[in-house]
């Protein structure tokens, strides 16, 4: 473990630090993984998708009033994320 770390650059463990996956090259998940070194917090990049997708919608129709039609797609894209970030990271 601790040859591993000291490959690390500062700038890697600064995108380490960030908060989420999103920053962070799957090389270096990877990595980290096969030497025990790893906890992921994705909590971010689902947030961020949610945020972001509802938002779109709740824009696209400002007079809709059924909050659970407007999150819809923001729920399937959050799916999709998770997904993604689970394949990623058990590869």
């Amino acid at each position: 473990a601790a040859k591993f770390l000291r490959k690390f650059r500062r700038s890697q463990w600064d995108v380490l630090r960030k908060g989420g996956v999103g920053g962070i090259d799957f090389g270096v998940i990877k990595k980290a993984k096969k030497s025990n070194l790893i906890k992921i917090n994705y909590g971010s990049d689902l947030r961020k998708e949610f945020i972001s997708t509802f938002g779109r919608a709740y824009e696209e129709n400002p007079n809709e009033h059924d909050v659970i039609h407007l999150s819809l797609d923001a729920v399937e894209n959050v799916a999709s994320v998770v997904e993604n970030i689970v394949k990623k990271i058990n590869l």
